[in-house]
């Protein structure tokens, strides 16, 4: 039979091991990262020219391990120019989203353009992030208006060059959707230059 002392002891043990796991599974304080919901996802998502949104899970392992990585990325994108802004969907709560951006398994973190969205290809941690979700910012496709801008940036390297008759054009579109999905991969170039059309 144990002692009081021993009793004590272990009582003291298990209210330590209780305290300890209950830190565990708080909740990281973020106030910069916008919580989503299915009603206001698309209001709050699709004018962003870019935003970054985690599907998580409360009880998962690696989302709480991103966590506090995450809030201090969104801290510090917030006073990027232009801002960048960092979203979060409970998909255990906001199914239907988990289902609409094919999300299977936590986290999955996603780049939105206008509420389109595309993979994210970039680190975990707070640096990472920071860094890979600034070069996200911006066109995806970089307007060249001479022969020599374009020879330029195709010294040692490779870049994909689209040639159009007018920004208007219904081709533009296409092409500047693809540079958005490879922007990660190639450097891409768009010109409606006349002595470029001539050259290439």
């Amino acid at each position: 039979m144990l002692s009081w002392k021993s009793l004590l002891a272990l009582a003291c043990l298990m209210t330590l091991a209780s305290l300890l796991r209950a830190a565990g599974d708080a909740e990281v304080h973020d106030p910069d990262v916008i919580k989503l919901t299915t009603s206001s996802f698309d209001k709050i998502v699709n004018p962003e020219e870019v935003m970054l949104v985690e599907f998580y899970a409360p009880w998962c392992g690696h989302c709480k391990h991103l966590a506090p990585e995450y809030a201090k990325a969104a801290t510090a994108l917030l006073s990027n120019d232009p801002p960048i802004k960092l979203g979060k969907v409970d998909a255990t709560v906001e199914s239907s989203l988990g289902q609409k951006y094919d999300v299977r398994g936590y986290p999955t973190l996603k780049v939105f353009r206008n509420g389109k969205d595309y993979p994210y290809n970039g680190p975990r941690e707070a640096d990472g992030i920071i860094a890979y979700m600034k070069k996200q910012a911006g066109p995806a496709s970089k307007p060249v208006n001479s022969v020599a801008d374009i020879e330029k940036h195709f010294v040692d390297r490779f870049a994909v060059l689209g040639l159009f008759s007018s920004e208007k054009s219904q081709l533009l579109s296409a092409f500047t959707s693809a540079a958005n999905k490879l922007r990660d991969d190639y450097i891409f170039l768009k010109s409606t230059a006349a002595d470029v059309f001539a050259k290439y």
